[in-house]
């Protein structure tokens, strides 16, 4: 802009629109603050599904046992309706399932009621893992399944240590195939 007088317009959604004038210098900098008026709208809110559509397929096993009926489920919905922190705080909800922490260690082990004396099977992404902490976010989780005993196992997640009961997790950022 050329030295002198300019007027600056600054339009702001959910700001009434003010006009203001700057004096400047040659080869000038002006800094300052320009005050709008907030009038109070808001935009609607817009639910994003393009990624939710994409995931589908991959969720469909688990909204299929979740039908079934055999064993307990928290889906994504749930777990922020609740407002859990942690997977062992959703964990802790669930009938037949006992968290225990070891003070001096600072860890957590999921026990199923029915077999207090051996720890679940844990499977996360569709993949058997050896351990999990009870003390991982909760924000990544699209659903959990949990199985208390042999009973209610699906052949799937069967195995030798699927007496001591299954918790399975399945997360939303795992990369899509």
């Amino acid at each position: 802009l050329s030295a002198g007088a300019a007027e600056v317009t600054i339009e702001a959604l959910g700001y009434q629109p003010a006009v203001f004038t700057v004096l400047l210098g040659a080869a000038d900098t002006v800094n300052g603050v320009f005050p709008l008026d907030f009038t109070g709208y808001r935009l609607a809110e817009v639910a994003v599904t393009a990624r939710a559509e994409q995931l589908v397929p991959r969720y469909l096993d688990f909204e299929r046992r979740r039908n079934t009926g055999q064993g307990a489920y928290l889906r994504w919905d749930e777990i922020a309706k609740k407002g859990y922190g942690t997977v062992g705080e959703a964990l802790r909800v669930i009938r037949g399932v006992r968290i225990e922490c070891d003070q001096e260690t600072f860890e957590c082990f999921a026990h199923m009621a029915r077999t207090p004396y051996c720890e679940p099977t844990w499977w996360i992404d569709g993949m058997q893992v050896h351990s999990f902490h009870e003390n991982t976010p909760i924000r990544d989780v699209y659903g959990i399944e949990i199985y208390r005993g042999p009973g209610e196992v699906p052949a799937e997640f069967a195995g030798s240590n699927a007496a001591c009961g299954v918790i399975v997790i399945w997360t939303k950022s795992r990369p899509y195939r």
